[in-house]
């Protein structure tokens, strides 16, 4: 099943008493995103109506640089979206996922293993952020996962490569009501193949903590092996490893 895209990043935008092109002007502040391109479409008054296509600023990974907006070529930064039989993978909605989310990460089980520290509704919603920055900056990150069968969301389930980390990372966690039923490997199995044969990553770890026999069960699953351990974050993990197959 092919992964499912959208271009995004293309926002209408009113703007009076601006003469010339706004777009270089726009450019000479420091704001931590910038316009890359501007469609015009004349409306009823002397203005057109603008629709500008904003970009954050990537001087760290000057390579993923692009045009985001459609009328001006470059490569958009895409939705990307799974599928599996019981699930959608699929990017975050802070009107219906933030609610939820906050919810799971108030579960102290939950979060056991991942800092062993219920997070508060400030720091759920500075997570949820942080997953969707990983999106913008990287091209891939953790995705919102949904039941199919009835639109909830039951946790999040991607990938994860900020700065300092020891390499490119599958990692899942759900919603301890979701625990038990094949989701995590389910979820995580159509996650590699997309990392794999679409991202071109020849090596994924997940990095485990010793006592989480639950992640570890996955990890072995999708067919992991012990690589290692490492400290993050404070953390002391091991670190589980897969080799892209060989065709």
């Amino acid at each position: 099943m092919e992964a499912q895209v959208t271009p995004f990043h293309c926002l209408p935008i009113a703007i009076s008493g601006w003469e010339g092109d706004p777009v270089p002007a726009l450019r000479n502040y420091d704001l931590p995103f910038h316009p890359v391109g501007l469609s015009q479409e004349r409306g009823q008054g002397p203005l057109p109506n603008l629709k500008f296509c904003f970009g954050f600023k990537n001087t760290m990974y000057p390579e993923s640089q692009g045009s985001d907006c459609p009328d001006q070529g470059g490569s958009a930064l895409k939705e990307i979206q799974l599928e599996t039989d019981r699930l959608l993978l699929r990017m975050w909605r802070e009107e219906t996922d933030f609610e939820p989310y906050a919810e799971m990460c108030a579960d102290p089980e939950v979060m056991r293993y991942l800092g062993g520290k219920a997070f508060s509704r400030l720091e759920a919603w500075r997570h949820m952020a942080f997953i969707i920055g990983h999106w913008e900056l990287r091209g891939y990150g953790h995705w919102a996962v949904e039941e199919r069968a009835t639109g909830r969301l039951v946790g999040r389930l991607g990938f994860l490569n900020p700065v300092g980390w020891p390499a490119f990372e599958i990692g899942w966690t759900l919603g301890r009501q979701y625990w038990g039923n094949g989701f995590a490997i389910e979820g995580a199995r159509r996650a590699l193949d997309y990392a794999f044969y679409e991202l071109d990553k020849p090596h994924v770890i997940s990095l485990i903590h010793p006592e989480n026999k639950g992640s570890i069960r996955v990890a072995e699953k999708l067919g992991e092996k012990v690589e290692g351990r490492t400290e993050v974050m404070g953390i002391d993990v091991l670190i589980y490893g897969i080799d892209r197959p060989a065709k």
